[in-house]
């Protein structure tokens, strides 16, 4: 990284109203060829992306680009077009191009601002060459569409400008798995840096009021934007368990579930452990849903099944119980109620 200093070529100082953060600072320094920044919400990382891009427009072969996933989100007041235009609206020095949304620089640079929503929007750039992308909200950009414009960053050969491609994005979103894998990761980022930032390196968030309304989020959803955790939101009805990515510390500041329901797959095996129970909790105004716990055992009875579910019921205020009812259950489940008292569901599966 070259260290940063404020000079009179400096595009930053220049058109930028805002002084850098120290993790700002990290960002525009940074001349590795894939950087994600960011993390939690509040980090001021679009203001710290769009500082970057504009490093090095002093240099007259300069030419940047930055993407959100649609148009809606680079022009909506604040977003980073928008605010781009705010910051040099009033510089002689640099013209604005509205038919094709780039900022041209007296010094011969450009930066331009596109999305990539659909297939083949990233086809768009097939014939641009670039030394600068910048990908604002990340993860909501198709991994497709980015891994193709990596093909566009380039220069010639007497350049001296680094190649970067620079990403800042919350955890969540349709490419989630793939930025996590491709950045955070240690064990397949390979030469990719990942710089974390969170709403606390942030000097010009009044970050008191802000938490307090991060608090109203789901859990999941609470866990990404006001601590920067890599899990996976409800992009799908299953996937592959990662203990890394699903299980979260339980926070005090979570209230615990408001109800919970219980579901039991029978399994025939007397030595293999094959008879599962699950504790799903559910609040009433989140959108989501936690497994409390999971667990397989072996040489289950219906006796002994009915028992573990009154040993469950004692931990949990359970509003259901549903058993599959295949080949053992429609048998099983009389037994329960019947015998054991228990009010039990047949799964619906395919409901």
């Amino acid at each position: 990284a070259i260290a940063y200093a404020a000079t009179h070529d400096d595009p930053i100082k220049r058109f930028c109203p805002e002084t850098p953060t120290e993790k700002q600072k990290l960002l525009i320094d940074c001349d590795a060829r894939e950087v994600l920044w960011g993390g939690s919400a509040g980090c001021a990382k679009t203001s710290g992306l769009l500082m970057s891009g504009l490093r090095f427009a002093h240099k007259p072969e300069y030419a940047g680009m930055i993407f959100r996933k649609t148009y809606q989100d680079l022009a909506l007041p604040g977003c980073i077009m928008d605010r781009a235009k705010t910051w040099m609206r009033n510089h002689a020095d640099v013209r604005w191009n509205d038919t094709n949304k780039v900022f041209h620089f007296t010094s011969g640079a450009v930066l331009g601002f596109g999305y990539l929503d659909h297939d083949g929007d990233e086809e768009r750039y097939k014939s641009s060459e670039f030394q600068f992308l910048g990908f604002d909200e990340a993860t909501e950009i198709r991994s497709k569409a980015y891994l193709y414009t990596q093909s566009r960053v380039r220069r010639k050969e007497s350049s001296t400008i680094p190649l970067r491609s620079q990403c800042c994005t919350n955890p969540g979103g349709i490419s989630h798995d793939f930025f996590k894998a491709r950045f955070v990761d240690e064990s397949t980022r390979e030469d990719r840096v990942f710089i974390p930032a969170f709403a606390a390196d942030n000097p010009h968030l009044d970050f008191v009021s802000y938490q307090k309304s991060l608090e109203q989020l789901d859990p999941i959803t609470k866990q990404q934007l006001m601590y920067g955790v890599w899990i996976r939101d409800s992009g799908g009805q299953m996937f592959l368990f990662e203990r890394a990515r699903n299980i979260f510390t339980r926070d005090p500041q979570i209230p615990d579930p408001d109800y919970y329901v219980l579901g039991v797959d029978l399994g025939a095996s007397q030595k293999v452990a094959s008879t599962a129970f699950s504790v799903l909790g559910f609040w009433k105004h989140y959108p989501s849903v936690v497994v409390m716990e999971s667990y397989k055992l072996s040489g289950m009875t219906p006796s002994s099944i009915a028992e573990e579910i009154k040993n469950i019921r004692k931990s949990y205020k359970l509003v259901k119980m549903v058993v599959d009812a295949g080949a053992l259950g429609a048998g099983y489940t009389e037994e329960f109620r019947q015998r054991h008292a228990l009010a039990i569901d047949h799964a619906q599966k395919n409901n």
